[in-house]
């Protein structure tokens, strides 16, 4: 894959993994409007390694504050930012079962149609808005309950579907239950990395043991470009939080999922699916 292929890719993940807008939908649909080729599984797994890295680095005093309220749990004391982690492996449970299911069986290309996309993209901004715009705004992270972390969980089974976005959709349960956008925002990213490192280190190893220098040059290519746009995109993300709402996010996925559809139906009917 070309240099500027992959820098752009990389870009696209960067900036849109941690915003509720789909990462997988965009990568989905770029090539499908420009002449980028569509990445390799080893470069997806690179771009969401970057992504990652800079989700650990921003939020690298919060998940330290959760480590050690964690260690005081084991050590008979309460604690509630330990309890985040409790929280955290809890909705990653299901992640877990579901998404080894698809893994092992690669049937997560069955969803990856235009057409799927296109509605997801729409459904999912139309309850962004309303999740955001109508409910409460009251609680913080530390007041989670094992119920909801089982929602959460359950929300990012359904965001196998490429065009759903799984940040996008922790956000709007999160809004939907009455959390504070700032944190609504920070647990989702929280949540992506446990989603992130199991495949991402078993798919490193594989890359490292390879033969190919052209394909390991290509895998720190992608992910050190989406690790800095990683990081751009979580800074001006909060500060925008703490100021303003999700509105913006939903207004663009409503407009991208309507002309998707539009072009879908009245243009492209031939061609509904891409993978």
């Amino acid at each position: 894959m070309p240099i500027l292929h992959i820098f752009i890719l990389s870009a696209v993940q960067g900036i849109t993994e941690f915003l509720p807008i789909s990462s997988s939908g965009h990568l989905q649909m770029l090539p499908m409007i420009s002449n980028l080729e569509k990445q390799t599984v080893l470069i997806d797994v690179s771009v969401h390694l970057g992504t990652l890295g800079g989700v650990i680095i921003f939020f690298f005093k919060d998940i330290t504050k959760i480590l050690n309220g964690f260690s005081n749990i084991l050590k008979g004391k309460k604690s509630a930012d330990g309890k985040i982690l409790i929280m955290i492996v809890v909705a990653t449970i299901p992640l877990i079962i579901v998404g080894g299911i698809v893994w092992i069986t690669n049937s997560v290309y069955l969803f990856r149609s235009i057409e799927i996309i296109a509605w997801t993209t729409l459904l999912f901004g139309i309850l962004l808005y309303i999740s955001d715009k109508f409910f409460l705004t009251v609680r913080n992270i530390e007041t989670i309950t094992t119920f909801q972390a089982i929602i959460f969980g359950l929300a990012q089974v359904i965001s196998i579907i490429p065009g759903t976005s799984r940040s996008g959709i922790i956000i709007t349960f999160a809004r939907f239950f009455g959390y504070k956008r700032t944190d609504s925002a920070k647990f989702a990213m929280l949540l992506s990395i446990p989603a992130i490192i199991l495949p991402g280190i078993l798919s490193t190893l594989e890359i490292l043991s390879s033969e190919s220098i052209k394909l390991q040059h290509d895998f720190f290519i992608s992910l050190f470009v989406s690790f800095i746009f990683s990081l751009i995109a979580l800074s001006l993300l909060m500060r925008w939080l703490k100021k303003s709402s999700f509105f913006p996010f939903a207004f663009y996925r409503i407009i991208i999922g309507i002309l998707m559809l539009v072009w879908i139906y009245s243009f492209n009917k031939e061609q509904l699916f891409f993978i």
